[in-house]
């Protein structure tokens, strides 16, 4: 299959699964933008704007200015920073930190379909909409981490090709890491969830593969700050859609003991994370939210 394709593909792939993604368990922070926001600006909506991106686990500033509960009115570098991991985490590209019309289209989107879905007729019931399986989430998550991956792994190869490097088995990594995506997103349409776990889950595997033949999976030069936030705030949102999993469980009176273990043990690995994250350890925060990672996905096979 063509990578060029393949490329376009992952971006609309990832937009798709992160729109219908479950509604989470607070509303989001709604915000009225009628223009574009950029470096240098100032108002009222780029202060709501910092109060989404932090509500929504892309922190612009952990203390200060900017920290949750201390947002304002100015756009800067933190906050162009943080558009860009937002934009990059919804599959926008290029990343520029520009808040335009591509950005607030899609943030339309993603607060209309959080929104509470309530609908009260006269002489009926209120209807709403089912939470999702904890076997849809596990898929979701899964879909997620390879489209990640892959994205990575096809941008290696091709930076490779073009330095003349030798790629070894990369490229034969790399398409069968696409067809066993498109696979698993076939299956995740259709509605069979551990299928597309399975097959994301060997995705994943395939385009890790093709990192290693490239010398680009660890190469710990390519760790930085950026790299390091987005992987707890990606570990965060993991954490977060886990626990309101056990909480559904819980309800349908399931046994969630194993899995409140698990989501206990990747707190306190979280907690690490950011610790190592303040002393500039990076590599040990992506080490310890791959562990994370790794615990979530054994929760969910707990249920």
């Amino acid at each position: 299959m063509n990578r060029t394709y393949i490329f376009g593909f992952l971006s609309v792939a990832l937009i798709s699964i992160t729109l219908f993604a479950a509604t989470p368990a607070h509303a989001a922070v709604t915000c009225t933008f009628t223009r574009d926001l950029s470096l240098g600006v100032t108002g009222e909506d780029v202060r709501c704007l910092q109060q989404y991106l932090n509500d929504a686990g892309i922190i612009v500033a952990t203390e200060g200015p900017g920290s949750p509960g201390n947002e304002t009115s100015l756009y800067r570098e933190k906050t162009v920073e943080a558009v860009k991991k937002w934009q990059s985490s919804k599959g926008i590209s290029p990343a520029t930190g520009t808040w335009g019309p591509l950005s607030r289209g899609l943030y339309e989107k993603l607060i209309t379909l959080v929104m509470p879905p309530v609908v009260v007729l006269p002489t009926t019931p209120v209807v709403t909409t089912p939470s999702q399986s904890s076997a849809e989430k596990s898929a979701r998550t899964s879909l997620k981490a390879a489209v990640t991956a892959l994205t990575k792994a096809i941008d290696d190869l091709e930076e490779a090709e073009e330095d003349g490097d030798d790629t070894g088995d990369a490229e034969e990594f790399v398409d069968d890491a696409q067809e066993n995506i498109l696979e698993a997103f076939a299956s995740f349409l259709a509605g069979d969830f551990e299928d597309a776990k399975d097959s994301a889950d060997s995705a994943r595997s395939d385009a890790e593969d093709a990192q290693d033949e490239l010398g680009t999976e660890d190469d710990n030069n390519e760790v930085d700050e950026d790299d390091a936030e987005d992987a707890i705030a990606d570990a965060e949102i993991l954490i977060d859609e886990l626990d309101e999993a056990i909480d559904d469980e819980e309800d349908e009176g399931d046994d969630v003991d194993e899995a409140e273990d698990l989501i206990a043990e990747a707190r306190d690995l979280l907690e690490e994370a950011e610790e190592a994250l303040d002393d500039e350890d990076y590599e040990d925060v992506i080490d310890l939210t791959e562990e994370i990672e790794d615990l979530v996905d054994e929760a969910y096979e707990t249920f």
